[in-house]
């Protein structure tokens, strides 16, 4: 079928092709299709998307349950994401925002614990990154003078390998930088990883873990959400206060409908300020 082809192509082999079968669990394909933006927009995929994305690892997976090289089919257990059992895949409301991430500091600090772990789901919502690009961020990607960042790796969760991406993502916030002028002030490196957990770079699951604990906190009822629901947040409230084509170039991607922008990410920070006026906005209403 040409559709899964394609979704084997752009999705699952880029995600899962150095992978064996074996070890892809039903937790692995659930979070893993959750990191998953689309290849033409670079938004999040929507929950009909991801079920089509599915759709084909369940093909995949049960012809490979028929041949004998799997004793078991997880792609089976993942529930579809357009159901209204999939609460975890919906996005925050902007009341539950406003709980996890309050203006005052010393309450932020009491709900995530530290100023650094704040500041690394605070990125995740203000700039609609993965929690792997977070966790390669260094303070030396902050271009202060374009008020701004040009992220270009992120952290591979299984090994912690930090890699490129194939499309920069660029942003940041009045908040967030206050936030970065403080740990720079706490004596964080340059050109170390900003946000670690005793020194060692911070694995999904157990920003996962400390989020839940958070939240909680925050007196916000997850209901099976995670932290990746907040890119999913950030982007829903981009798209319903900017044009989609401005968006589409803040996720990354070259690729504007039939045009192309080839500008570089310095030079997208240059001329964004209006925009940033407008995602600060957004975070203040």
């Amino acid at each position: 079928m040409p559709a899964h082809r394609g979704r084997l192509k752009n999705y699952l082999l880029p995600r899962w092709g150095p992978v064996p079968l074996n070890r892809i669990s039903a937790k692995a394909i659930d979070e893993g299709l959750m990191d998953l933006d689309s290849s033409r927009t670079g938004f999040p995929l929507s929950p009909a998307s991801l079920d089509k994305v599915l759709t084909a690892l369940r093909h995949i997976l049960g012809e490979a349950k028929y041949q004998g090289y799997l004793a078991e089919n997880h792609a089976a257990a993942v529930e579809p994401y357009s159901t209204a059992a999939s609460r975890q895949r919906e996005p925050f409301i902007l009341v539950e925002i406003r709980k996890l991430f309050p203006e005052d500091i010393d309450e932020a600090i009491r709900i995530w614990q530290s100023l650094s772990w704040y500041g690394y789901f605070l990125m995740q919502w203000t700039c609609g990154l993965r929690p792997g690009e977070v966790g390669a961020f260094m303070l030396q990607d902050w271009i202060k003078e374009h008020h701004g960042a040009v992220i270009r790796r992120a952290l591979e969760n299984k090994t912690l390998n930090i890699k490129g991406l194939k499309t920069e993502k660029r942003g940041m916030t009045d908040k967030l930088e206050s936030v970065l002028t403080l740990l720079e002030f706490q004596g964080v490196a340059n050109d170390k990883l900003l946000f670690t957990v005793n020194d060692r770079p911070i694995k999904a699951e157990t920003a996962n873990k400390h989020f839940n604990a958070s939240a909680a906190r925050a007196g916000v009822d997850l209901q099976s959400r995670t932290q990746y629901c907040l890119r999913h947040t950030f982007y829903t409230e981009a798209l319903e206060i900017m044009p989609e084509k401005e968006v589409e170039k803040m996720a990354g991607h070259k690729m504007l409908r039939k045009e192309y922008d080839h500008r570089k990410g310095l030079d997208f920070l240059k001329t964004a300020q209006p925009l940033r006026k407008i995602v600060n906005k957004l975070q203040e209403s």
